[in-house]
């Protein structure tokens, strides 16, 4: 049991269990969400046009004088590694934003912890939510939790060392992620509950840490 647990706390077998498992549920039976083809149609439309549209020539009911859609920039994404890559290319592309979330979220736990070792249960079960939008060809909502992994790395970062260029990155990051899906606002409550812990935190219990790694990423 000693050495199974010393296996566990290594780096290299927390990582690649994690997503071997992952990589094992996405490309078992992948199926491609409905929304995709609609997100790849917008894509098209935004090369064709030359620009972000606001109409919409898709609609058979009654049209809105102004169509907004939200998640434009993910399907100027999709649709051109779709002309590049076809079906495959989708599914790398899914199987790429899979792996650069789990390496994130790994690299949060690991300095939250001071450097000193990895956890592959914590990692795995942190990503449980996460299992439910991967298992697709590919979605909008896979880079909400490559942004949230992003964002919760800069946070522990500016936590643990207290350099404020960690935190630079995040206006950067809402910019793409307003434009590629509606969960940037699940972002925006991260960076509540995160000023919310710091302000609470008062110096007499600086010696007790604030963790932002425990969350685990939510379905959007």
């Amino acid at each position: 049991m000693e050495r199974l647990l010393t296996l566990l706390r290594q780096p290299a077998f927390a990582v690649s269990a994690t997503v071997l498992g992952l990589v094992v549920l996405l490309t078992l039976r992948p199926g491609a969400d409905p929304d995709l083809f609609a997100r790849t149609a917008v894509g098209r439309l935004v090369e064709l046009s030359g620009g972000v549209v606001h109409q919409d020539p898709f609609a058979y009911t009654p049209r809105l004088e102004q169509w907004v859609d939200h998640e434009w920039l993910s399907g100027v994404v999709f649709y051109q590694v779709a002309r590049v890559g076809g079906d495959a290319g989708l599914l790398l592309l899914d199987l790429v934003l899979m792996l650069a979330t789990v390496v994130l979220v790994a690299m949060a736990q690991r300095e939250t912890m001071g450097g000193r070792t990895w956890s592959a249960p914590w990692l795995f079960l942190a990503m449980v939510p996460a299992f439910g939008v991967w298992i697709s060809v590919v979605r909008s909502r896979t880079f909400t939790f490559l942004f949230l992994a992003i964002l919760l790395l800069a946070l522990v970062r500016w936590r643990e060392k207290r350099t404020g260029w960690f935190l630079w990155v995040i206006p950067a990051l809402f910019v793409p992620w307003a434009n590629m899906h509606g969960g940037f606002v699940v972002g925006l409550g991260l960076l509540g509950t995160a000023a919310v812990a710091v302000t609470v935190a008062s110096p007499r219990r600086a010696s007790v840490p604030v963790s932002y790694t425990h969350l685990t990423l939510p379905t959007i």
